[in-house]
């Protein structure tokens, strides 16, 4: 799934978002923020039934030093809930084209100059026949499928 190969990535854009948007709601450039609190999270990643990897974190403002700095007073319950939505809104990761023609059509109207001589094909397809030439119908005939698989009789 394109979602489990990025998701990653999608929490460290999260991560720095959320820097940034508590920075800003401080009223503190990011570089200040430091000298003021620091961000801090335990995440667990997890797989759901329907084999997406699902997050569960515990965010919080710590003081400049970490757990053992007291937050500053501006580090309000809200100010962070408020930074984490939006840093959520924010946080993307742009994936792979899906549909190859769409990139195709797009490469043909942004290509300036190309040979005239190009030809393009998506697809290539070549009737081969039907049924099986003699040496093939010779080692389908020859093969037996192993005990416990395919072709024996089921009850």
């Amino acid at each position: 799934m394109l979602w489990n190969a990025h998701a990653g990535q999608l929490w460290r854009r999260f991560s720095i978002h959320l820097r940034r948007e508590v920075a800003k709601r401080a009223g503190l450039s990011q570089r200040r923020f430091r000298d003021h609190a620091r961000v801090s999270f335990a995440k667990v990643a997890e797989y759901q039934k329907r084999g997406a990897v699902h997050f569960h974190a515990v965010i919080r403002l710590d003081g400049p030093g970490g757990a053992d700095t007291p937050p500053p007073p501006w580090a309000t319950a809200e100010l962070l809930t408020d930074a984490i939505q939006a840093a959520a809104t924010k946080a993307r990761v742009d994936g792979p084209v899906i549909d190859g023609r769409a990139e195709w059509r797009r490469a043909q109207t942004t290509t300036a100059e190309r040979p005239a001589d190009t030809t393009y094909v998506l697809a290539h397809w070549v009737f081969a026949g039907t049924g099986l030439s003699d040496t093939e119908a010779w080692l389908a005939a020859s093969l037996e499928p192993a005990p416990g698989t395919e072709g024996e009789p089921t009850a």
